[in-house]
C-alpha cells in the first residue's frame, strides 16, 4: 500500500459508519471490515517508513546516551480504535468518524531523552512528508495532558489518517501505569475529571506531580548535554592549537559523564518504580472484581 493510494469508500460512507457504531443505523459490516483491514496496513506501511529513520539515531552499546542519539531498544505497537473507544470519543468531541485522527494509531517507546524526541519526530515529519503525507506535529512535553506526556504526529494522506505517538521509557510506564488507574476508577481521570474518591485524586496528583518533576529534570539535562557538545565541537578546533589548555574542559567532561550515569540510575528507579504502582493496582482491580 502506499499513502497516495485511494480507499474504496468516501468520507460520508465512513461517517455513516461511526453512526451506526453509535446506534443510529445499521452497521454495513462488510465496509467496516474493509475499513479495519486498510487501516492495519496502512499501519504495516507507516511501520516500514518509520524503523529506517529511527535506526539512524540508534548507537549500540552506548555507555551513556545524548541528546540526538537513541538506543536499539525500540518498542513498536499499533491498533484500530475499538467500538467502544469510537463511540466514546464520538460522543465526547462530537464529531464524525471520518475526523477521528486517532481511529489508527501507532506508538514508537523509545529509549531516549526529550530533546531527542522532538528530533526523531522531525525525522519522520520530513520523510512522511516527502511522501506527500500532510504532518502535524504535537509535542506534548512542556505543556502535558494531565501528565501524559509524549509528542504526537498527526498525519494525513489520500489514504487515510493515522497518528503516531513518540515516548520515552519514562513517559511510556507512566502512561500505562495511569491509563490502569483510569480502567479501574473511570476513563474520564484522563481528560481532567476529578474522581469522586479522595485516595484516587491524591494519587493523580502525585502521578503528575512525578510527570512534571521528571521533565524538568530531562530537560535541563538536555539543555547541559547541548552545550557540552557546543563545547566539544568547538575544543576539537583548538585542540591542536593549544593542547596544554584542555585540561580543564577534560574535567567538565568527566564531572559530565558522572552525572549523566546517576541520573541514568534515577530514571531506572522511577521506572521501576512505575513498574510497582502497576502491579500494586493490579492486585486493587482484583479484589475489586
Amino acid at each position: 500500500m502506499a499513502f497516495n493510494e485511494k480507499p474504496g469508500w468516501s468520507k460520508g460512507q465512513m461517517n455513516r459508519i461511526g453512526d451506526a457504531l453509535e446506534g443510529k443505523r445499521e452497521l454495513d459490516k462488510d465496509l467496516y471490515q474493509q475499513m479495519i483491514h486498510w487501516h492495519e496496513d496502512l499501519l504495516a506501511e507507516l511501520y516500514l517508513v518509520a524503523v529506517p529513520i529511527l535506526e539512524k539515531r540508534v548507537v549500540v552499546h552506548a555507555d551513556l546516551l545524548r541528546v540526538g542519539q537513541i538506543s536499539n531498544d525500540i518498542v513498536y505497537s499499533s491498533r484500530i480504535k475499538n467500538e467502544d473507544t469510537i463511540v466514546e470519543k464520538l460522543s465526547r468531541l462530537k464529531t464524525d468518524l471520518a475526523r477521528v485522527q486517532d481511529f489508527a494509531g501507532a506508538r514508537f517507546d523509545i529509549d531516549c531523552s526529550p530533546a531527542t524526541q522532538n528530533a526523531v519526530a522531525g525525522d519522520l515529519k520530513l520523510a512522511l512528508e516527502e511522501l506527500d503525507c500532510s504532518v502535524v506535529k504535537k509535542p506534548y512535553l512542556e505543556t502535558s495532558q494531565y501528565g501524559y506526556r509524549a509528542v504526537h504526529l498527526h498525519i494525513t494522506s489520500v489514504a487515510g489518517r493515522l497518528e503516531l505517538q513518540i515516548r520515552n521509557k519514562f513517559q511510556a510506564e507512566w502512561a500505562n501505569t495511569f491509563e490502569l488507574l483510569a480502567d479501574l476508577e473511570g476513563r474520564e481521570i484522563r481528560y481532567g475529571q476529578a474522581s469522586r474518591k479522595s485516595s484516587v485524586n491524591k494519587l493523580i496528583e502525585s502521578l503528575q506531580r512525578v510527570s512534571d518533576a521528571v521533565y524538568r529534570f530531562d530537560a535541563k539535562e538536555d539543555e547541559v548535554d547541548l552545550q557540552i557538545q557546543r563545547v566539544e565541537k568547538l575544543v576539537k578546533d583548538y585542540r591542536y592549537s593549544r593542547p596544554e589548555d584542555l585540561n580543564d574542559f577534560s574535567l567538565i567532561e568527566k564531572n559530565f559523564t558522572d552525572s549523566k550515569k546517576n541520573s541514568h540510575r534515577t530514571r531506572q528507579d522511577l521506572i521501576d518504580s512505575m513498574s510497582t504502582i502497576k502491579r500494586q493496582l493490579r492486585g486493587v482491580g482484583k479484589v475489586m472484581s
